[in-house]
């Protein structure tokens, strides 16, 4: 398999939140990203139908997917010379009974933020996303000084921009082994809103190693870190270990690499430098045989070597990987 690069933009890059907004229809949408707009923000998204219930089908997810992952995409004709590398995403959304195919499709790389009044019918029979008034209501709601939103984006880009080692929120969603599971569970409470913005997942438990546990640390080392089932040690790759040079997406990329970049470089909404990963590896320091991971990309493998590179979007990079027959 030929060697994947991660994704990675350029020093020049301006610095802008970005807001990806979602499900209002066709008459209101454009309207919309142009009062959200400002110099400090930058807005995306795409309509969903006029026709009110099921908002998010397959095509309108793709598009929001590419338009997320805009910032990126290589452009054939002229564009920005510097161009915008968002410093959070923000996807607004009007509620629906498919959302969580919405969501899904974004996994854990933006702070969803649902605009619930817009996706209530109102006495004409219609939901009131419809209703410009009621638009503007909200969308002025989500953004107003002491908003829940603005705390929680508050919360985690602090969070996600300290890169602590003993943060859970930032380990490989797929990948980190817990009760039979992974983490897959607990990140979707904490996106619903389930968990508070301030929660770090105490039951998962936090483990100092120093030289003696892990031969690979310096001798008065110590690294507080978090172990899975399997015994395996979850540690920050050093800074200089990002091996992400820089990448573009075509115009004409599929919705799976705009997903695989947006999961790469956030997590939910707060940016994550470029190559960022996990080196894990056995918390007694021998050579893990045949331990199973999930790869975003080879799917099922088994991994025999002292450690395995395990990037934000579950891509598994290390020299003993072999695909898993399950």
């Amino acid at each position: 398999m030929a060697k994947d690069r991660r994704a990675a933009i350029g020093p020049a890059a301006k610095r802008l939140d970005m807001v990806v907004l979602a499900g209002l229809p066709p008459e209101h949408h454009t309207w919309a990203v142009d009062l959200l707009g400002s110099k400090a923000r930058v807005v995306v998204g795409a309509p969903s139908s006029a026709r009110d219930g099921a908002l998010y089908p397959a095509r309108v997810i793709e598009t929001l997917l590419k338009s997320a992952a805009s910032f990126a995409v290589r452009r054939r004709s002229r564009g920005p010379a510097s161009p915008i590398h968002p410093s959070f995403v923000t996807l607004l959304y009007v509620t629906s009974p498919d959302q969580e195919a919405l969501l899904s499709a974004f996994d854990f790389a933006v702070l969803p933020v649902p605009l619930y009044l817009l996706g209530v019918y109102g006495e004409t029979g219609r939901m009131h996303r419809h209703k410009r008034e009621a638009v503007e209501a909200a969308l002025g709601d989500v953004f107003a000084p002491g908003a829940r939103a603005n705390a929680i984006a508050g919360e985690v880009r602090q969070r996600v921009g300290r890169r602590s080692e003993a943060d859970a929120l930032l380990l490989p969603s797929r990948n980190f082994r817990v009760d039979g599971g992974d983490l897959t569970a607990m990140f979707r409470e904490y996106r619903s809103g389930a968990r508070e913005p301030t929660d770090r997942f105490p039951e998962l438990g936090v483990v100092a190693l120093n030289h003696d546990d892990l031969p690979r640390l310096e001798r008065n080392e110590v690294r507080r870190v978090h172990i899975d089932e399997r015994d395996l040690a979850f540690l920050h790759a050093n800074d200089a270990a990002f091996d992400g040079p820089a990448r573009e997406l075509p115009e004409d990329a599929e919705a799976e690499a705009n997903r695989r970049l947006l999961r790469t470089l956030f997590r939910f909404g707060g940016p994550m430098p470029s190559g960022f990963h996990h080196d894990v590896q056995r918390r007694d320091g021998k050579e893990m045989v045949d331990t199973p991971f999930d790869c975003c990309v080879a799917g099922p493998v088994t991994v025999s070597a002292p450690h395995a590179n395990v990037y934000p979007d579950d891509f598994v990079r290390a020299k003993g990987k072999e695909e898993r027959k399950i």
